[in-house]
């Protein structure tokens, strides 16, 4: 049969008349031929659904936050001075999202009249992280099977010029490390390195900053089921998970969960995950710590792939400063 030339009003007539048919067979013969019941099989459908759909969003790392719309614009108008004086005096989440917020809006021409001018490490942990936006506008969200080859290559060469200019500035001591090997971290889950390597690259930054939050997220990642993390990976970080800032252990677990339902087609019977959900309304957490807006949309995620309405509308409106996929 040639699908091609079915169209969208002949697929969506398919699909209806699958729903009344395993509708009629449940509720007046009482066969359910899914095990799962008509309502079970609509929650197979939604995730067949996400895997085909092309999910459209706009983010904005600077959450119109003033401090980094100042920060923004000084560095846009080549006052490095007030970016170094503003950054240093920011607590580490929040400095991470100042660097995200100028990898995203700064100019990148600025960033090496910097280099060129003074050589500074700050500068260049700045085009780092410019360089590893740009990798990701190019690579896109996608699974990689999606990525065209001319894409993949690039994507390829703008993670190795930002893993040779962190390298760069890891050889002078800052406390800029923890972002430094958080973003080395966020290059090699990309490059399929060795994996002692990623372990590595976190251990060393852990030892001296074990509550920085973007070094945890980070590394959580590329150690996940999505980035091929193995569960002897997974069992070791979790070993120290206690340890950690209650914080860090929402996020963490969130971007467990959200992957257990997303890529392994997990069911919540036990209710652990709608529970982990519920408590995470309750949650509270310092105005400094911009990685809430990550952790508000991994729940907005986990809640609509659990159908839980009230939740899902309730985070939907916490990430609005970050995140809005009404596009």
């Amino acid at each position: 049969m040639d699908f091609s030339s079915i169209g969208i009003r002949e697929i969506i007539a398919v699909i209806l008349g699958i729903c009344a048919i395993l509708y009629v067979l449940e509720k007046y013969l009482k066969i359910d031929p899914l095990g799962k019941g008509f309502n079970g099989f609509l929650s197979i459908l939604g995730r067949i659904m996400r895997k085909f759909w092309k999910y459209n969003f706009i983010e904005f790392t600077h959450l119109n936050d003033p401090v980094l719309l100042k920060l923004i614009e000084d560095f846009n108008q080549e006052n490095y001075r007030e970016v170094e004086k503003t950054i240093n005096t920011l607590s580490p989440s929040y400095r991470s999202f100042a660097f995200r917020c100028l990898g995203q809006n700064g100019k990148l021409e600025n960033a090496d009249n910097w280099i060129n001018g003074q050589d500074s490490v700050l500068a260049k942990v700045i085009k780092s992280y410019q360089i590893i936006h740009e990798a990701w506008e190019v690579r896109g969200r996608g699974t990689i099977d999606t990525v065209s080859k001319k894409n993949r290559e690039l994507f390829q060469k703008y993670l190795a010029d930002a893993e040779q200019l962190l390298l760069e500035a890891k050889q002078e001591k800052s406390e800029y490390l923890p972002n430094i090997n958080a973003s080395l971290i966020k290059i090699y889950r990309a490059m399929y390195v060795e994996r002692e390597k990623i372990h590595g690259v976190f251990q060393e930054a852990d030892q001296g900053y074990p509550n920085h939050t973007e070094l945890n997220f980070n590394y959580f990642s590329a150690i996940s089921y999505k980035w091929g993390g193995t569960e002897e990976e997974l069992n070791r970080y979790f070993d120290t998970l206690d340890d950690r800032p209650l914080f860090i252990q929402y996020l963490v677990l969130a971007q467990f969960y959200r992957d257990l339902l997303s890529m392994a087609d997990y069911e919540d019977e036990d209710g652990k995950i709608v529970t982990f959900v519920n408590n995470s309304l309750n949650l509270e957490i310092d105005k400094d710590e911009l990685y809430r807006f990550e952790l508000y949309l991994l729940l907005y995620w986990t809640s609509d792939l659990l159908d839980l309405k009230k939740q899902t509308a309730y985070f939907k409106n916490l990430i609005q400063p970050y995140w809005n996929d009404d596009v």
